[in-house]
């Protein structure tokens, strides 16, 4: 005798998606310039108990809350887009009671014991956006520090501009991406933080400065991928390029593949980067290089989101029996070709950026060097297999320069970035995440500051060959430990700088 299962009916089965889609959608996240919590809500980021709320619309705003927060002795937490699984933006744990101020309209209320900000002052930096200035014979363009890479894209498209470099997701502030260490993939382009010429930056004792490569090199490499402890970064200058389209190509291959071309496959185009989808034992290696071409073979957007629905739709559906996971996986995209290949052309934005999707899972990211890429993949590979990981979701590879930012990723070597996720299984995420992060540390691994990870400092410090010099810049500028986040005080446990 069949079970029935109503909902499974083809009749019906588009009304499950469109359902399933507002259930992840359900809440608005953003009040006015504040996220209240982080994009996969796992975080909240906004709460009553903020001695002080300031949505930054002008430099003096600005300015003016680090001059309360040092003559109250309070921290600082600041907010972007909420864009980080990472506890980066979250309220620190920091000391004493709000201590009322008539001068300020922005305050909302007492701290309330227990509450997570502790009476902290937030500072909402997404109002903050916009165009500065444009040099259009060296091609810098400076925009104000709560930009959205969105927004961004739209003002270098006015002066027929783009950025060599640039994440999958668009909805980030500048200043957000680049206190985490976002990047994009290309064993010839560094992360974001490569492409910065100058930032401009309002410290604890309410000076703005200006660093650079050549001015005040050390807070330049210091605060750019910072995660907001080194003050509040107010402009960002980048380096633009002319605009241009690429061509991309996405082939299927097997992981055998994969592992007896390594390093071709990698240097086969400008931006390269592989979904291992690891039931399946096939990967989908995304190779994209500049061309003159017009574009061409581009979905419709409405139809390669629901597409994207759907695919997450039956992912989510297998994790209610995760038994069914490898199955399931290997029928999806071994048969059902359900991430099709192809080649089409676009413009740069359009091939960097993921079509819209909905966040429903932790994710978990690790910069491997890259000569120990290969080997750390196939730890993975071992790994999910010995301890029967219903893995439903793609692991994203891709690949980043190296470069001079003290606390990046990427510093002094060129790095392998392996992502993580699983879709709705929260404890067996836990254990994935904390074994293979530990076998990857092994290897040298460092964990992406916007992501999930569980490491402290006894494990973190010795990847970074800058730490006590960052933590010896931070004391400096920062004596009593302003600018802090739930983030810095694990991951500096034992430095203290907060």
């Amino acid at each position: 005798m069949g079970l029935s299962v109503p909902f499974m009916k083809p009749t019906t089965f588009p009304l499950v998606l469109v359902l399933i889609y507002f259930l992840w959608n359900s809440g608005d996240r953003m009040d006015g310039c504040c996220p209240t919590s982080n994009w996969e809500r796992r975080h909240v980021l906004l709460d009553s108990s903020a001695v002080l709320r300031v949505r930054a619309t002008s430099l003096a705003n600005i300015t003016d809350a680090v001059e309360f927060a040092r003559r109250h002795k309070k921290q600082i937490t600041l907010l972007g887009s909420g864009h980080s699984w990472s506890d980066v933006a979250q309220f620190s744990s920091g000391s004493g009671d709000a201590r009322s101020s008539a001068e300020h309209e922005a305050r909302t209320s007492h701290n309330n014991s227990g509450n997570s900000n502790n009476g902290s002052v937030v500072v909402c930096m997404r109002c903050y956006s916009g165009l500065v200035s444009i040099d259009e014979e060296s091609k810098h363009v400076t925009v104000r520090s709560g930009t959205t890479l969105k927004r961004l894209i739209a003002i270098l498209g006015d002066y027929n501009l783009a950025l060599a470099v640039f994440p999958s997701i668009n909805e980030q502030t500048i200043a957000g991406a680049l206190a985490t260490g976002t990047h994009a993939t290309g064993v010839t382009h560094g992360n974001m933080a490569s492409i910065v010429q100058a930032i401009e930056i309002v410290t604890a004792d309410g000076t703005v400065r200006t660093a650079s490569a050549s001015v005040n090199p050390d807070l330049f490499h210091a605060a750019t991928i910072g995660m907001g402890l080194a003050g509040i970064i107010t402009t960002v200058t980048v380096q633009a390029v002319d605009t241009f389209n690429l061509h991309e190509e996405k082939v299927l291959i097997t992981d055998d593949e994969l592992y007896e071309d390594f390093d071709a496959i990698i240097s086969g185009g400008e931006y390269v980067k592989f979904w291992l989808n690891q039931h399946a034992g096939r990967v989908h290696v995304y190779t994209s290089s500049r061309t003159t071409d017009t574009p061409r073979n581009n979905a419709i957007r409405a139809v390669s989101d629901f597409k994207m629905l759907v695919f997450r739709s039956l992912i989510y559906l297998m994790s209610l029996y995760p038994p069914s996971i490898p199955a399931g996986m290997t029928v999806l995209i071994h048969h059902l070709n359900a991430m099709p290949v192809g080649e089409r052309v676009s413009a740069w934005h359009d091939v960097f950026n993921i079509p819209h999707f909905v966040v429903l899972h932790p994710e978990a990211e690790y910069a491997i060097p890259l000569p120990k890429a290969a080997a750390a993949l196939r730890f993975i590979d071992d790994y999910i297999k010995r301890e029967a990981i219903g893995v439903n979701f793609v692991r994203e590879v891709r690949f980043v320069a190296a470069d001079q930012f003290w606390m990046s990723n990427d510093y002094g070597t060129p790095t392998c970035h392996v992502t993580i996720m699983l879709y709705n299984q929260e404890e067996m995420f836990k254990k994935y995440m904390s074994e293979v992060g530990d076998g990857l540390l092994e290897m040298g691994a460092r964990p992406h500051w916007g992501k999930m990870f569980n490491m402290t400092e006894s494990k973190l410090k010795p990847l970074y060959p800058k730490w006590d010099e960052f933590v010896a810049l931070k004391r400096r500028l920062d004596p009593d430990g302003m600018f802090c986040n739930s983030q810095a005080r694990r991951v500096f446990s034992e430095s203290r700088i907060c």
